[in-house]
């Protein structure tokens, strides 16, 4: 009887479980989160500016960039904000459209638009992320 009622147990949470769909599909992107402050004088508007010639540079790039995002963060509180003051986020569907991009940079005058760039980043992160979720539609 003891085995009777473990199988029916095990069926039932069985069944149970292959009715259970995920709310969210995940979904994977990649990465580079590039910190930094900024230089003398220097400020987010200036940033925002400089990412005018980023976004002219990059549309010169025959697509290269066309599937990439931006983000620009301030951080509002860190335990070190003397040295965190803006993080400049690059975000890429894959990580061979990231490779294409990166080495359309090295090789396609990336250099020469950083000399223009008012912020001096100390780290480079690259990461892969998973959006696990989004807010309710309205």
């Amino acid at each position: 009887m003891k085995y009777i009622y473990s199988l029916i147990f095990v069926l039932s949470v069985s069944i149970n479980a292959q009715d259970y769909e995920p709310k969210y599909e995940v979904d994977a992107n990649k990465a580079e989160y590039y910190v930094g402050t900024f230089n003398d004088n220097k400020d987010v508007d200036d940033l925002t500016a400089w990412y005018g010639k980023f976004a002219k540079w990059a549309e010169s790039k025959d697509g290269t960039y066309d599937n990439m995002t931006v983000a620009i963060l301030q951080p509002y509180f860190h335990s070190e904000l003397d040295e965190v003051e803006v993080l400049w986020v690059n975000t890429w569907p894959t990580p061979s459209e990231q490779f294409n991009g990166l080495e359309t940079w090295i090789t396609g005058g990336g250099a020469k638009l950083l000399e223009s760039l008012p912020v001096t980043n100390s780290r480079q992160v690259d990461t892969w992320q998973w959006v696990v979720s989004e807010p309710a539609s309205t």
